[in-house]
């Protein structure tokens, strides 16, 4: 249904009429300047506008989107396919960010990044700009498979020594692995009862944990590993599929 409000542009911005009219009430000359700047540094840009939700995409010609940028009264709300790990460095320069548990989020992006309406142009633009330039880097960090897991606090014993807990080897594990087309250097998140709670990348093909390592399980009813390895605990959001689907590639 949202769809029929949306509005592109078949390449660099919508009309101005397009937007006037929802955003009669609200103050739009940062937006407006933001807009300017955008098409003056991005090739290709592609604009689209949403006349319910008052808010502005961005993306080059069939690439994917890289901002949304919401119009609201007291200041703008802006999305950007950069990774989270950044939303430390805007804190520092004396922004709010205030994760939002929407599609982009919960695809990695950092959401919720408050702009007051009285921030200079130039701040802004530093970190939409790096939306743009990170594109080639952030789809290289993207995880492709969400490893749905039994139990956090045993995927954080197993994580803490760098594998990950599975079946035991056999026609299970093997049929579990080649199902999902799993290989060394596939990016990862896990997810526990529906929430996304780590990220890193398989390291290994299954193996015996004992015979191979000779560490004991955490739980003797799984006693196959991966390796796992660019660690990092974060929430990222919910998981779109529910617990009882079991893991799914993304």
């Amino acid at each position: 249904m949202k769809a029929k409000y949306l509005v592109y542009a078949k390449i660099g911005l919508v009309d101005d009429r397009i937007w006037e009219g929802p955003l009669e009430n609200y103050p739009t000359d940062l937006v407006c300047s933001i807009r300017k700047q955008l098409m003056k540094n991005i090739p290709g840009l592609t604009e689209k506008f949403n006349t319910n939700s008052r808010y502005f995409g961005y993306s080059t010609g069939t690439d994917k989107d890289r901002a949304y940028i919401y119009v609201q009264k007291k200041g703008l709300r802006i999305d950007l396919h950069i990774s989270r790990d950044f939303e430390a460095n805007l804190k520092e320069e004396g922004f709010e960010v205030h994760f939002v548990n929407n599609f982009q989020g919960r695809a990695g992006w950092l959401t919720g990044w408050r702009v007051p309406y009285t921030t200079s142009i130039e701040r802004v633009m530093k970190w939409l700009l790096k939306a743009f330039n990170e594109a080639g880097k952030m789809a290289k960090n993207q995880p492709n498979f969400c490893w749905h897991h039994g139990e956090e606090g045993r995927l954080r014993q197993c994580l803490d020594n760098g594998y990950c807990d599975i079946h035991p080897l056999g026609a299970c594990c093997s049929k579990w692995w080649k199902g999902h087309k799993l290989k060394r250097g596939d990016r990862v998140r896990f997810s526990v009862k529906g929430k996304v709670v780590a990220f890193g990348t398989i390291q290994s093909e299954p193996y015996d944990l004992f015979a191979e390592k000779g560490i004991e399980p955490v739980d003797p009813k799984w006693l196959g590993a991966v390796d796992i390895g660019d660690i990092y605990w974060r929430d990222g959001g919910d998981c779109s599929s529910p617990p009882r689907r079991g893991s799914h590639r993304l």
